[in-house]
């Protein structure tokens, strides 16, 4: 018995062995090596050489968040995660309850992005006490910025070597590579490429039948609410012109395209709790950080050979680099020279639907310039006082409008590339020339920026960090005393933090965040993306006529202000106080 087995498993392995060498033999090695797979690869790793050119490997070890704590929106970004990952499992599955309590806030309005916070949430107990996750999500989004890039590129050229070093000119977008650290969530360019290219190759998309076309851009709304909202309108534009390219009054197709994937992506936003801010989730800033005319031109320190001109909001920031501004130039020379655009309007008089679809992106042109139209200092046109509130309500939700110029930024560089493409596709080694040159003007005036050269230094720094939390000298003081009171009185589960408006600075909610969590105590205020800030303030003006009128307070929870003008009259009404550093706790 024992010999039958070992024949027929000799047997069965032999002809394995041989179905697998007859497969390989028939592979057309050329034909893999240029497929999809293999464009999006190369191109991917153009990405992940610009992100250790960059910012070095440091940042990657999950222990290391010293370099996340910089008193910026970064470090807002990483203590979502962590009160996130300390906060019991409810539903919806991401919200967390330390903060502002008594009310709780939705992950995704920390920017915490919950694409990966809610899966190593769940991972929790394999994680070592300190982790993070930002690091490897920037050299994700790296890999994809280039990858989807040259899938891009390859519906122009089926020059291998040209399509590779066009994805330079994605990977150094200065937009991109700005955001990558400051707003690493917002960075998440990929995502507009994904819905460019989504749409490019849309004919093969439709092939696929209309349950897996569905599949598709499900997946990708989805994708746009688990790494940040704003996106459903820099992204979601293209599944809409999606829609209209490919309308052929195909009811049973299009009524299910048009209907389940933005369905799955509210059910999902839901499921994670972004419909429970308990708040507005608009913003003030219309009339402040919209698309600046003079934006794609002024660098704000990205460029070696540009200096900075000052007329643009950071927020506004749309700087193209020198290289993509060569290339648009160039484009535009070949445009007029070859007479494309009777080539443009003979397909726009000929096929309506890429009418409207440009339709859309006029009117997301229209919405990036916000309620008031710059051209650098100089203000054009002021349209707040016109636009009804409603309007301006829904408008606030992206608060920083400019960002919205973004989707319109890739399409005009993608649109270069392709113009430069065809206009020397029967000069291949002209085409790789230019393109190498151009690219690594674009990839030097970027890395080598004065901005550029800070982030780099600032990252190369973050290798000899170690993988601890340094408080400073004032952050420990303070910590050692409030750990000092929980210690001794076990009652003490709250820290309320009180200021005249009830708003919070960054630098206060970074100065406690850190020994709350720690100590697993609640704070009532924070510093958020966005807040249930008019419940918050109420809550705020309460407890301040309290402490003054000389209302008992709640023996559970610690009151600390930074205000002198309120410590001198809570000392008036005989509060107990005790002072650390510039705070003061109230008993």
């Amino acid at each position: 018995m024992g010999e039958y087995v070992i024949y027929r498993g000799c047997s069965v392995y032999y002809r394995l062995m041989s179905k697998m060498v007859v497969f390989f033999k028939g592979v057309q090695w050329r034909t893999v090596l240029s497929s999809t797979v293999f464009i999006c690869s190369v191109g991917g790793l153009v990405g992940v050489v610009f992100f250790a050119y960059f910012y070095g490997l440091g940042i990657l070890n999950p222990g290391n968040v010293q370099w996340l704590l910089n008193g910026n929106d970064l470090e807002q970004h990483y203590m979502g995660w962590v009160f996130y990952r300390d906060a019991p499992w409810s539903f919806p599955l991401g919200m967390m309850d330390q903060l502002p309590y008594p009310y709780e806030i939705p992950l995704t309005y920390t920017d915490s992005i919950p694409l990966f916070a809610i899966p190593f949430k769940l991972l929790s107990f394999l994680l070592p006490e300190t982790f993070q996750y930002l690091g490897l999500y920037g050299l994700l989004s790296f890999f994809l910025q280039g990858a989807l890039g040259a899938l891009i590129v390859r519906k122009f050229t089926s020059n291998k070597i040209a399509i590779i070093i066009a994805a330079i000119f994605f990977v150094a977008a200065p937009v991109f590579v700005s955001r990558m650290y400051i707003h690493t969530a917002l960075a998440s360019n990929w995502l507009i490429l994904l819905g460019i290219a989504a749409v490019l190759y849309r004919h093969a998309i439709v092939k696929l039948g209309v349950i897996k076309e569905v599949l598709v851009w499900s997946s990708i709304l989805t994708l746009l609410v688990l790494v940040h909202p704003y996106y459903l309108a820099m992204t979601g534009i293209f599944w809409v012109a999606y829609l209209v390219l490919t309308f052929q009054k195909q009811w049973r197709r299009i009524i299910p395209l048009a209907v389940i994937p933005p369905v799955v992506m509210l059910l999902v936003f839901w499921i994670i709790g972004g419909f429970s801010l308990g708040g507005s989730s608009g913003a003030g800033g219309l009339e402040l950080y919209g698309f600046n005319l003079l934006a794609p031109i002024d660098s704000l320190g990205w460029s070696r050979l540009v200096p900075a001109q000052g007329l643009v909001h950071g927020e506004s920031f749309n700087f193209f680099g020198i290289g993509a501004i060569i290339l648009m130039v160039l484009a535009a020379f070949i445009f007029v020279k070859d007479s494309l655009y009777k080539s443009l309007f003979n397909r726009l008089k000929n096929d309506k639907r890429f009418i409207v679809a440009g339709l859309l992106f006029v009117c997301l042109f229209i919405a990036s310039m916000g309620t008031v139209i710059r051209l650098g200092s100089t203000v054009l046109v002021d349209i707040s006082v016109v636009v009804p509130g409603f309007i301006q309500g829904v408008w606030g939700f992206f608060r920083a409008s400019g960002r919205l110029f973004w989707p319109i930024f890739y399409l005009l560089l993608i649109s270069a590339l392709g113009i430069v493409m065809w206009s020397l596709r029967r000069q291949p080694r002209v085409l790789i020339g230019l393109l190498l040159v151009v690219g690594l003007v674009q990839f030097f005036d970027v890395t080598h920026s004065p901005s550029g050269h800070t982030a780099r230094f600032k990252a190369a720094c973050v290798a000899d960090c170690t993988p601890t939390i340094e408080a400073s000298k004032e952050e420990r003081t303070l910590v050692a005393y409030i750990e000092s009171i929980i210690k001794d009185d076990t009652r003490i589960k709250h820290v309320f933090y009180i200021s005249p408006d009830g708003y919070m600075e960054p630098d206060d909610y970074y100065m406690f965040a850190n020994v709350i969590a720690d100590n697993d105590l609640t704070l009532n205020n924070g510093y958020f993306a966005r807040s249930p800030e008019k419940k918050i303030k109420e809550s705020v003006l309460k407890t301040r006529e309290e402490i003054l009128s000389g209302a008992p307070l709640a023996k559970d929870t610690l009151y600390v202000t930074n205000e002198h003008e309120f410590v001198d009259k809570a000392d008036e009404k005989g509060r107990s106080m005790h002072q650390v550093g510039e705070y003061y706790f109230i008993f």
